[in-house]
């Protein structure tokens, strides 16, 4: 990046500092174009009503599948610390009776007591099942503050301005400029963490055109 007065403009990093033999692109992007494209893409792609649906409803079977995971390792433990707790109960009981003497009894229930704190520390720091719970509106709540972001990101209120760039920092991970052969023309790809609406692991790219319209890439959900 590169500041012309109070301007700023991005250039390739590979052409500043290896010249123009690694990069024949000496064109520079001014950031508010670069900006407002962003800005102008996460609202009407990353946001798209069906396109946060579809990730919600992904995140969703994910989230069961993962409950799913944890109940299947918890019924384990659990079978196998009441298996020790019987066992270890049966053999009390027998020493009890008088069935069972010695030093090998002594031995067996030592180990059923060390395999049973095993069993109920594994247990204890096994995570519980979560709630499967997303909430509906929570889109329409990030449209609706991307919507204020090219004001926040310009205000004085330092505040407000480090909650906006907090807020495209966790939306978006990487924007790609590539310059186009009309002069002062160039495309974005912008790839968006879907992830940051619904805390899941999942990204979607689009590519942002020349001009006003978008064209969506591909999308990993």
């Amino acid at each position: 990046m590169i500041r012309s007065g109070s301007e700023q403009r991005f250039v390739c990093s590979w052409r500043r500092e290896r010249g123009s033999a690694a990069c024949d692109n000496g064109r520079g992007v001014k950031g508010a174009d670069i900006a407002a494209r962003v800005l102008a893409a996460l609202r009407d792609r990353l946001l798209a009503p069906d396109i946060v649906a579809s990730a919600m409803e992904e995140a969703r079977l994910e989230m069961e599948k993962r409950n799913r995971e944890v109940r299947s390792r918890r019924g384990k433990l659990e079978t196998d610390l009441d298996e020790a707790i019987r066992r270890s109960e049966r053999l009390i009981d027998q020493v009890a009776d008088g069935v069972l003497s010695g030093a090998a009894i002594k031995e067996k229930l030592a180990a059923l007591e060390a395999q049973r704190t095993t069993l109920e520390a594994e247990l204890a720091a096994e995570e519980a099942p979560s709630p499967v719970s997303l909430h509906p509106g929570i889109a329409e709540h990030y449209r609706r503050v991307v919507g204020d972001l090219a004001q926040a990101l310009h205000r004085s209120d330092s505040e407000a301005a480090a909650e906006a760039r907090d807020l495209v920092r966790r939306l978006i991970e990487t924007v790609v400029v590539t310059p186009l052969q009309e002069r002062g023309r160039f495309a974005l790809t912008v790839k968006g963490k879907i992830a940051a609406l619904v805390n899941q692991d999942g990204d979607h790219t689009v590519v942002v055109g020349a001009g006003a319209g978008f064209e969506p890439a591909t999308f990993r959900l």
